[in-house]
């Protein structure tokens, strides 16, 4: 009878916990399958209490408990049917705890690196045992893996697999616009190491920064990807620049540049495109916990969960007054562009830079960083169109606003 009572009171939790869940309240959802792991442990459904409890501990954001609640699912001798949900929560949870860990130049290189080998393995498992279920995590553990390796800055390994991301297996993946610009963003950054390597010739830099550009080009024409289109054409402009440079500061290139700087949108224009594309996420996410109310499962909402916060963040992120408006960037590049341009006249066009830096000295909410580099460009500008007597005054104006900056010093020389 005891047994019995145990088993009901277990029962009850677990239903609880289930619909916590549903319902977005991990806190609650975690104590209730905590208290199962803790306190019944001959529970028939043990194996899906641990998994149930670390995903919500995922959730909640309390990525040790997590950890540690999955480890005997997670584990080398764990029933083959939990494993891969096992190891795939205890990646995620590492993961964010390493992305916690991080800030700055500081990154939990120890913390990504145990991640990286945790997604390893199941990923290893899931060839090893491609059942529905299991193959089900791929993408994501492919795409988190990328991830990891991007922040500990192993290029090579993350372009391994987002080239597979971006391959015939995943056309239909709702995140491939974000597996494109990743990608194009790390052949951007390769692109630039390559360019300061003394040993590697004009060639092999020109073929990676097409390689680039031509990535970020299939999201930049991708209709239902505006957001991350404004994010590559940022890049491709960069990379434009690059090879501009290259090629002996040609007019013609830095006008490519300037054509894809041109591209780039306000926050304010990209705010209602991704907040439709947010609710067409949030509808897919309600559809599916309606039925799962109705069958009393919790299936298929752990991936769209985490491409629902992704998208989410990107929102905040646009809405935030502290982060910088992506046209203010995008419209000292088009400055810096025309400064490199010879206009029909043979000079520099000096004048078009000034003209849209000084209006962004007098409108655009600069960052301090950003000031002086509108600060440096106006004075360049000077120096280039021959100003010398309006270039000597710009020149005390940015010593005196940006003391000791070596490029200024140089300039003065």
């Amino acid at each position: 009878m005891t047994a019995v009572r145990a088993q009901d009171a277990a029962s009850k939790l677990y239903n609880d916990g289930i619909n916590y869940l549903n319902n977005a309240q991990f806190d609650d959802a975690a104590k209730a399958f905590q208290t199962i792991v803790t306190s019944y442990p001959t529970f028939a459904q043990i194996d899906n209490a641990h998994l149930l409890a670390g995903r919500a501990f995922f959730f909640a954001k309390k990525y040790s408990d997590a950890i540690t609640v999955l480890q005997k699912e997670a584990a080398p001798n764990a029933k083959p049917e939990f494993r891969g949900q096992g190891l795939f929560l205890t990646a995620l949870a590492q993961f964010s705890a390493a992305q916690d860990k991080s800030s700055g130049p500081n990154v939990d290189t120890a913390g990504f690196t145990t991640d990286i080998g945790t997604f390893t393995t199941l990923i290893n498992f899931i060839q090893q045992n491609p059942t529905a279920d299991n193959k089900a995590f791929l993408e994501q553990s492919l795409y988190f893996r990328s991830l990891a390796n991007y922040e500990i800055n192993k290029y090579d390994a993350s372009v391994q697999d987002l080239v597979t991301l971006t391959g015939s297996g995943f056309t239909e993946s709702l995140s491939r616009p974000d597996y494109l610009l990743q990608l194009g963003d790390i052949y951007s950054i390769q692109t630039s190491n390559l360019t300061n390597d003394k040993n590697a010739t004009p060639a092999a830099v020109t073929d990676l920064a097409n390689k680039a550009i031509a990535t970020l080009d299939q999201v930049i024409n991708d209709p239902n990807a505006l957001v991350q289109a404004n994010d590559a054409s940022m890049s491709k402009a960069q990379v434009l620049v690059m090879l501009a440079q290259l090629n002996g500061n040609t007019s013609d290139g830095y006008q490519k540049a300037l054509d894809a700087y041109r591209q780039v949108k306000r926050k304010a224009d990209l705010i209602p495109a991704q907040e439709a594309r947010l609710q067409q996420l949030r509808d897919l996410a309600q559809k599916i916990a309606v039925q799962n109310a109705q069958n009393h499962t919790t299936g298929g909402t752990d991936q769209l969960a985490l491409l629902i916060a992704r998208e989410q963040g990107k929102l905040d992120s646009l809405k935030d007054p502290a982060t910088p408006d992506p046209i203010i960037a995008a419209l000292i590049g088009i400055a810096q562009c025309y400064i490199n341009i010879t206009g029909p006249d043979g000079k520099k066009e000096a004048d078009e830079s000034r003209t849209v830096l000084h209006r962004l000295t007098e409108h655009a909410k600069l960052t301090p960083d950003q000031k002086k580099t509108v600060d440096f460009n106006i004075l360049l500008s000077y120096v280039l169109g021959g100003q010398t007597d309006k270039a000597g005054t710009a020149l005390d104006n940015y010593l005196k606003a940006h003391a000791g900056d070596p490029n200024a010093d140089s300039l003065s020389l």
